[in-house]
């Protein structure tokens, strides 16, 4: 069930889910849409509180043995993709895939027989294509879908099925605005398109008072704004009070104490520098996000030798933001500035690479 806008905000939310697991890798992979809000908020430490330190919330180093081991606890790729995504993207990498799945149940491959068969175990064409996808499919390709559909009931009104009369008759089964919408999703789009959508709400009252429109005042939308970090959590949790903000002009007065993140084609400029004299200098449109990934997951070797070492740090955010067409020049003349200074260099890639898909390069 989607969950209303804000809900993973609220650090009881949050809390309470993570005491369904018992590792925080079991939170990190169950939860993937949770755990970077938790880490955002700083909340990860309660999260981890009844969990305790054990081997198994390491990151892990994919090995053949231990992929072919996680292998063999699912039945189907699409389970293995699912509960061990990072083992399965190892193995089609290093190319041991298909050994990987050798043991796994394959395609199902549907002929005529195998389709009417599943379908007689159906009562309606929804139920078909919920429960046998392929089937469906293969009966439309093959030309007997319609000796498949002929003993199911048929639940989709007709054309023009929906008229006033018929509308009014539905709406007033319905208690409430939301229950109307839910079930009877056709007739309340052709009530709301031909101009009699209030005559279907008449006897159902006024909205509740926790459904009331929220009036946003220049107040209010100041202390939403002041619970928020980034304009980002601003425009998640109160979109309402973001909009009113934006029309009203006093947007950028909100947000001035929320930390400034870039996007894809704007960047600034960071750089990490070691007791030992030695400096990586790096780009990101998201300094918590990017220094984060640093220490979880270093791919620079010489960067992960020194954090492996425990080699004290300091890290240096420039807090200026560069386009693309720029910010190698400007990234050249930090390292350039840092070698006449007499620091090793740690950097690997030439100043200016930006990755992937061009949003942070480390």
């Amino acid at each position: 069930m989607k969950k209303p806008n804000g809900y993973w905000y609220i650090k009881e939310n949050v809390l309470r889910t993570a005491r369904k697991c018992k590792t925080r890798l079991e939170f990190h992979e169950r939860y993937k849409h949770v755990y970077p809000i938790a880490k955002e908020q700083g909340w990860l430490d309660d999260c981890y509180k009844h969990m305790g330190k054990k081997e198994t919330d390491k990151i892990r180093r994919w090995t053949k043995k231990s992929v072919l081991a996680a292998a063999r606890k699912c039945k189907t790729r699409t389970a293995f993709c699912k509960r061990f995504g990072g083992a399965y993207n190892v193995a089609c990498r290093k190319g041991y895939f298909e050994e990987c799945v050798k043991h796994m149940t394959g395609l199902k491959r549907w002929n005529k027989k195998k389709a009417l068969a599943a379908a007689r175990k159906c009562k309606t064409r929804e139920e078909f294509r919920r429960t046998c996808g392929g089937a469906l499919t293969a009966a439309y390709n093959g030309g007997y879908l319609d000796e498949c559909l002929a003993h199911m009931i048929k639940t989709r009104k007709p054309a023009n099925y929906w008229t006033k009369k018929r509308i009014l008759e539905a709406a007033r089964k319905c208690k409430t605005r939301a229950v109307f919408m839910r079930k009877h999703s056709t007739a309340y789009g052709v009530a709301n398109r031909d101009g009699y959508l209030q005559d279907c709400f008449k006897h159902m009252g006024k909205k509740k008072t926790g459904t009331t429109t929220i009036v946003w005042t220049k107040k209010k939308i100041r202390e939403a704004a002041g619970k928020c970090k980034s304009r980002a959590e601003f425009t998640k949790r109160y979109n309402g009070a973001y909009c009113s903000a934006l029309k009203s002009g006093y947007l950028d007065k909100c947000c001035k104490h929320m930390i400034k993140k870039g996007n894809r084609f704007k960047k600034a400029i960071y750089a990490i520098v070691f007791s030992n004299k030695s400096v990586y200098v790096g780009l990101t449109f998201d300094y918590e996000a990017r220094l984060a990934a640093h220490i979880a997951d270093q791919r620079n070797k010489n960067v992960k030798a020194l954090l492996e070492k425990n080699c004290p740090y300091r890290v240096w955010k420039f807090n200026k933001w560069f386009g693309n067409q720029t910010i190698g020049k400007e990234e050249q003349r930090v390292i350039d500035a840092y070698r006449k200074r007499g620091f090793t260099i740690l950097n690997i890639n030439k100043a200016g690479a930006l990755g992937g898909r061009g949003y942070t390069r480390g």
